[in-house]
């Protein structure tokens, strides 16, 4: 094992293992503590001789704790032979520990050790001048019963390795027919694990001993005569016969060469009778390419009978070896072997034919794989018809299945929903006829999404609870999993969770999948950093790394540049460098992928960035770029790495070289994917975010303003395809996007231009999207929708009711949680397919300035606050003044949020109205505004954030006056309420009046006062808990309620008093 797989190994063992001490023997827990200080100080004899004393004194065993300290000192003491360069006794050692009575993760942990400490010796061994490589191939196999699946691969790499380098050492001695063996070896051993790499290289080699191997059967042999040459394929034949296959091989191969040209018919018949038995040679050397070279050469000659027959069959047995070969990994050629299955299909029988076209439907389905992951949707589409068409005529009916199963993905993501539902359908019945359930789970879960996708919550039900009564534990599992991510998606945290926990529950001993256990602490760890709890995330990334340490694979790597990136996200610089150095080390020692190296240097960029150290972030970027360069200038990963060198040149202040990175970025964005792609807008506003930086404030207005524009009419385009449970994560983003317009627009100067209309329009966009669709909805069911509409609707929103008191309780009640919200999307999807106007009820997303301008009257002023958080700052608070006579919004920077907390601290609230605290609230919260308002006029305003703890009429003016004698306040929840406003005026003067109210009502009693009124109880509801209310009954207001009544009515009010439980919020 290299020196940075057992550094790691060693870091493990000291964070997972050191100060787990109990009181049994404080001597020894002493000494271990040393050795794992030695160890960490890398003083490896020290720390050696240390765990040998441990071992030592605990090697009775006495107590299970004995025994567990014993192991770790045995563990610790083959660790450090290993970096020592003393393999030998590691593996001594670990022979010895591999025997003791072991349970549970213990064992395991122990044979893992010795697996690596086995590789690590054989790999050591074969690269210095080793002689007994069957000792090494016999440890090897050894492996065998001690090994976890994902290392059966490299053991078994490692046999073919020694068979090369033995091959090497008979070759250095020039025993050519040994090393000849070996390699043929190596090459079966190759091939057998589908290593392309390996068989290429060993087949050079191959080739290279057969041209000097060939040069000696040429020199001792007669070819000038058809006699000689005959004399010579007798001898190959009786050699081909005793198994002497490289002799017989390179014989049939001379005796072809020189015949070839001899124009006689016993010569020709014998060229073909070589060239029939080359083709053998090289089959049973699975050599399958130059077997169809030969082939395809005795194809074009001109000959019959059964000898034909025989070059026919082989033609088809080699060409269809050859195919598959092209459709391995690494070494894909669709259209080749697509070219190969042509010529070859004529000469085939019946049941070859089938097989031929199974074959051919393999190449476009793997070919239609590859367009989906580069997102050609419609080449993939006609490849996988064809692979069906293929598969068709081969009979394969679970390939049929699976295929059908891709395009109807295809056509769902499409938006084609019947042709998708067909093709699902055609795909269910042949998963039932071949009995394959995980087939037939797979094709469920695509049935499952095109159901939810369509609020097809009959078919969604149903297709929930065949996943659910799955026989299958593992595949129980897989489903529990993938609902989890769904929910994941739709940032729905509690039920995510939830499904994570029913997939842990699957596990038992004997049952379930354990590489999926493995995968729940991924999920979780991932969970965890999504709710920005990442201290629990490295909790759970902790467990991931020891469930997943057997890796020797891509996904090695992926725990731990997590785990990186999760210390970067707690401020431990410490741990953070340790990870990626570990990594790297590792990476850089083993050949690696050039797209797995950058994703460590991308990844250990970002970790840089989010310490803000710059430099090092931009020098990783750097290093990423380079790697990914050779792939071309549109490759995805290498323009996303472009972007984020942008990111931090900008932090830099290095404009004009973002501007560069960016300006690239948007050419190639919008050469692959167009100008209406989403990687191409966003880019657009970080570029135009850089010409601010840069003083071109028109340019940069131009380009933030279209990329802000493309998204709102993106989300007004999608919102009403996308169902209530997915709405939320689907406007989020878009909202934060939005919302930080007024901000640029305060650092362009653009106050009072058509930019500033714009940014307003982003801001009345967002807050309509944050606060009114929920009124949308009722008002759509209300206006349009039956009474059984309405009462469908007043039932989702108790059950959300119901929901959110769940929620409330984090953790609690998740079967309830998962039931509810089954019934309220079974709900949204019949309002949906009753409703057309709920169904589309994104309508109120048209509202804009000019339309928000042309509801005001004369004098009237509407003020429209904003939060937001600057660059590298905190929350600070602006203002859009509108007035009818304004051709464009104004635009205030007006205060901090510092400001405003020292002005209104939580616990003082009351204060703020006192004589001196209101003069100073006035003078830094309306100053800035009282030169736009008209005395006396009405001032519309729209708060943000703390604002909506403020009363503006309340506060006290220099002159002692309250600032509501000046004007008529009137508050908002959004800008577009003004036109009920001025409705509700115009009908005359009415009053609501509550008094006397039962605070401390159980939620029965409120559900039966909301169903009085035409809104659900989500809307009303105060609390479904008994008790709980932090209000207490004022049973005076009563009547003092019923005196203003009096008072009002005189004056011609109409007037409406509620009482004791009648005055819920609906009401």
């Amino acid at each position: 094992m290299r020196f940075y797989t057992i550094l790691l190994a060693l870091l493990f063992f000291f964070y997972t293992g050191n100060g787990q001490a109990q009181q049994i023997d404080k001597k020894v827990e002493a000494a271990m503590d040393k050795g794992f200080a030695y160890s960490k100080a890398k003083n490896y004899q020290k720390a050696l001789e240390t765990f040998q004393k441990v071992g030592e004194a605990t090697k009775g065993m006495r107590t299970d704790r004995e025994r567990q300290i014993y192991v770790r000192s045995q563990r610790m003491i083959v660790l450090c032979y290993q970096i020592m360069g003393q393999g030998k006794q590691a593996m001594e050692c670990c022979t010895e520990l591999i025997k003791l009575p072991l349970k549970g993760q213990e064992k395991q942990d122990v044979r893992d050790l010795y697996v690596n400490t086995v590789t690590s010796y054989v790999q050591d061994k074969m690269v210095t001048e080793y002689e007994n490589f069957s000792d090494l191939r016999a440890f090897l196999s050894e492996l065998e019963e001690y090994s976890v699946p994902s290392m059966q691969r490299l053991i078994k790499g490692l046999q073919a390795d020694t068979w090369s380098f033995e091959a090497l050492e008979f070759y250095r001695k020039n025993e050519m027919l040994q090393a000849y063996s070996c390699l043929i070896e190596a090459y079966e051993c190759y091939e057998k694990l589908k290593d392309v790499k390996g068989q290429m290289e060993t087949l050079m080699m191959i080739r290279s001993m057969e041209k000097k191997y060939a040069k000696l059967i040429e020199e001792r042999s007669v070819l000038d005569t058809e006699e000689g040459l005959a004399a010579l394929m007798q001898k190959a034949e009786l050699a081909d016969g005793e198994n002497r296959i490289a002799e017989a091989l390179q014989s049939f191969r001379i005796v072809g060469k020189y015949t070839r040209k001899i124009k006689t018919e016993s010569a020709q018949k014998l060229h073909r009778r070589a060239q029939i038995r080359a083709v053998r040679c090289y089959l049973r050397m699975k050599r399958y390419q130059e077997a169809w070279l030969n082939c395809r050469e005795l194809l074009a000659m001109d000959f019959s009978g059964e000898e034909r027959a025989e070059a026919e069959h082989l033609a088809v047995h080699s060409g269809q070896l050859f195919a598959s070969m092209k459709l391995l990994p690494g070494a894909t050629d669709y259209p080749g072997a697509r070219k190969i299955l042509a010529t070859i299909m004529p000469y085939a029988s019946d049941e070859s034919s089938r097989d031929l076209q199974n074959l051919l439907g393999s190449s476009w389905y793997l070919e239609g794989g590859k367009c989906v992951l580069k997102m050609k949707t419609e080449q993939a589409d006609s490849c996988f018809q064809k692979a069906l068409q293929a598969y068709i005529a081969g009979g394969d009916l679970k390939e049929q299945s699976q295929t059908l199963l891709r395009l109807g993905e295809i056509r769902r993501q499409k938006g084609e929903a019947q042709k998708a539902q067909e093709l699902l359908e055609k795909a269910r019945k042949l998963a039932l006829q071949v009995n394959d359930s995980e087939l037939l789970a797979d094709v469920r879960k695509e049935m499952l999404l095109l159901s939810r996708q369509q609020n097809d919550m009959d078919t969604y039900a149903s297709e929930r609870f065949a996943l659910d009564s799955l026989k299958d534990i593992g595949l129980r599992q897989q489903y529990y999993l993938d609902y989890g991510d769904r929910m994941m998606e739709q940032g729905d945290y509690a039920l995510a969770e939830y499904y994570y926990n029913r997939s842990l529950f699957m596990v038992s001993p004997g049952k379930g999948d354990a590489s999926l256990f493995v995968l729940y602490y991924a999920k979780m760890r991932d969970l965890k950093m999504a709710l920005g709890d990442y201290r629990s995330a490295e909790e759970y990334g902790r467990e991931y790394l020891i469930l997943s340490s057997d890796r020797r694979d891509a996904a090695f790597f992926e725990p731990w540049v997590t785990q990186g990136l999760i210390y970067a996200r707690l401020k431990n610089l410490k741990s953070f460098t340790e990870c990626f150095d570990v990594i790297l080390g590792l990476i850089l020692k083993k050949d690696p992928a050039p797209r797995m190296l950058a994703m460590v240097y991308k990844a250990r960029g970002l970790g840089y960035s989010l310490f803000e150290d710059w430099k090092k972030a931009y020098e990783d970027f750097s290093e990423a770029g380079k790697i990914l360069a050779q792939y071309g200038a549109g490759d995805d990963e290498l323009l996303d790495n472009l972007s984020s060198q942008g990111m931090v040149l900008t932090r830099m202040k290095k404009y004009k070289e973002a501007r560069k990175a960016y300006r690239r970025c948007a050419e190639a964005y919008r050469a692959k994917y167009g100008k209406e792609s989403s990687q191409y807008q966003e880019t657009l506003a970080r570029l135009g975010t850089v010409e601010l930086y840069l003083g071109n404030k028109d340019e940069g207005c131009r380009l933030y303003g279209q990329a802000a524009q493309w998204l709102q009419n993106m989300v007004k385009s999608q919102l009403r395809y996308v169902n209530s449970a997915e709405r939320g994560s689907f406007w989020n983003v878009a909202m934060e996007k939005l919302w930080t317009m007024p901000f640029f627009a305060l650092q362009a100067e653009a106050t009072d231009n058509a930019f500033t209309e714009a940014s307003y329009n982003a801001l009345l966009f967002s807050k309509s999207l944050l606060l009114e669709t929920e009124k949308s909805l009722q008002k759509a069911i209300q206006t349009e929708g039956s009474s059984e509409d309405l009462e469908k609707f007043k039932n989702m929103l108790e059950l959300k009711e119901q929901t959110s008191a769940l929620y409330r309780k984090y953790g609690a009640d998740s079967d309830t949680l998962a039931v509810l919200n089954d019934r309220i999307q079974k709900l949204d999807h019949e309002l949906t397919v009753r409703s057309k106007s709920y169904a589309d009820y994104t309508r109120f997303l048209d509202w804009d300035y000019q339309q928000v301008r042309k509801l005001l009257k004369d004098n009237e002023l509407l003020v429209d606050f904003v939060d937001y958080v600057p660059q590298k700052g905190k929350t600070e608070y602006a203002a859009f003044l509108i007035r009818k006579d304004r051709e464009y919004p104004l635009l205030l920077r007006l205060f901090t949020q510092k400001e405003l907390d020292d002005l209104m601290p939580e616990n003082a609230l009351d204060l703020l109205y006192g004589a001196t605290a209101s003069e100073k609230a006035v003078k830094l919260l309306w100053d800035k505004i009282r030169p736009h308002a008209v005395e006396g006029a009405t001032i519309y305003y729209v708060p943000s954030g703390k604002l909506y703890q403020l009363a503006w009429e309340s506060l006290s003016t220099g002159d002692g006056s309250l600032l509501g004698k000046h004007y008529r306040f009137v508050r908002l929840s959004s800008a577009r309420e003004i036109a009920r406003v001025h409705a509700v005026r115009e009908s005359g003067h009415s009053a609501v009046l509550y008094g006397g109210l039962q605070y401390d009502m159980t939620g029965d009693e409120m559900l039966a006062e909301s169903r009085k009124y035409s809104v659900g109880s989500q809307m009303v509801m105060r609390s479904t808990l008994r008790g709980d209310s932090a209000f207490v009954a004022l049973p005076e207001s009563s009547e003092e309620v019923r005196q203003i009544a009096d008072i009002l009515t005189s004056r011609k009010y109409q007037v409406q008093v509620h009482e004791g439980i009648s005055g819920t919020e609906e009401s």
